[in-house]
Order: structure tokens, then C-alpha cells, then sequence
């Protein structure tokens, strides 16, 4: 499953927990892309700007502050991946191995 389709579902789950309408599944899918392009150009403090400007620019839309807010909470959240960086580190490091940035 791509990674624009798995997001798509995490957000129909939160919206369904939420007991949104489907109307406006559509507006909720949209707003989980804007934050996935956020977290692809920002980092730190000017994320969490862009996130708080995002969810304001959608509540004015119509969008409900508490999907919004756990949307951004449970959809994009880092989450510790098995084997990820610290292991890609350790064995980058290893003697005898020739890192290439992979």
C-alpha cells in the first residue's frame, strides 16, 4: 500500500471514530495531505507553526478542531521503526563497511 493511500485510511479511522460524515471525508483526506507535504518540508518548531496555521486555515472551512487536532496527533506522529536509523547507523559504522548516506 502507498504511503498516500495508508495515510488516507488512518485519517478515514479517526474520522470514523469520530463519527464524521462522509461528506466530509474528502475535506479531512485533504487536510492529511497538506500535512504530509508539511512534515516533508518542515521540522521542528516551523512544523508545529505550519500544523497550528493548517488546523485553524480548516476549522474555518467547517472542519471540527477535534478530528484536526488528532489527525495531526495519531496520523503523524513519529513512530520508532524496527531496525530504522539506529540499526542503518550501526551497520553504516561497522568496520569494513563503506557507508554510501543509504
Amino acid at each position: 500500500m502507498t504511503d498516500i493511500r495508508l495515510m488516507r485510511l488512518q485519517v478515514h479511522q479517526v474520522c470514523c471514530s469520530h463519527g464524521v460524515s462522509v461528506a466530509w471525508l474528502f475535506s479531512y483526506g485533504n487536510f492529511g495531505q497538506q500535512m504530509k507535504k508539511g512534515k516533508r518540508l518542515y521540522h521542528g518548531s516551523a512544523l508545529e507553526r505550519y500544523a497550528w496555521e493548517l488546523i485553524e486555515r480548516y476549522v474555518g472551512l467547517g472542519l471540527e478542531r477535534k478530528v484536526l487536532e488528532d489527525i495531526r496527533s495519531s496520523v503523524f506522529q513519529r513512530r520508532p521503526v524496527a531496525g530504522g536509523n539506529a540499526a542503518r547507523y550501526a551497520r553504516a559504522t561497522s568496520p569494513g563497511i563503506i557507508s554510501y548516506g543509504l
